[in-house]
């Protein structure tokens, strides 16, 4: 029977945090930054409170690699990933107040990319955009 509890839960991630910290702790910590670019907690060293931080943290780093995994993974949802070059734009209740209302429609729907283009529309099978241009371009080929 498993044990549904939240106690067992925690118990279980601070398990799994512990024994990450000590993979790393084996391993060193160079990853992508290369050797000595960074200044490493060793979990042997460290004492007390500095131990139960280093393990909510490893859960933390955990927790938002697999959300980050799984959003990826989505067409609409995961689209936040690629805003890094995005133009930050701050809006006021009062600027969208004195908006017409199609132009408040377009600006949400281009940001969540609910606009009808042709990616979007065959996506939500609306139309078989590219299958007709793709016929067009062989009939087009053969003479």
């Amino acid at each position: 029977m498993k044990d549904t509890r939240r106690g067992a839960e925690t118990l279980e991630l601070a398990s799994e945090g512990l024994l990450a910290i000590n993979k790393c702790e084996l391993q060193g910590k160079f990853k992508i930054w290369g050797l000595g670019s960074t200044t490493a907690k060793w979990w042997s060293k460290t004492e007390g409170k500095e131990k139960r931080d280093m393990i909510i943290d490893e859960i933390r780093n955990k927790e938002d690699s697999t959300r980050v995994q799984k959003v990826v993974q989505q067409p609409q949802q995961g689209q936040w990933t690629n805003w890094d070059t995005a133009i930050q734009r701050s809006l006021t209740w009062n600027d969208i107040w004195h908006m017409a209302p199609l132009r408040i429609r377009f600006l949400i729907r281009s940001v969540y990319d609910l606009l009808p283009s042709n990616a979007n529309l065959v996506r939500w099978g609306r139309t078989t955009l590219h299958a007709h241009s793709a016929k067009v371009g062989k009939l087009h080929s053969m003479y």
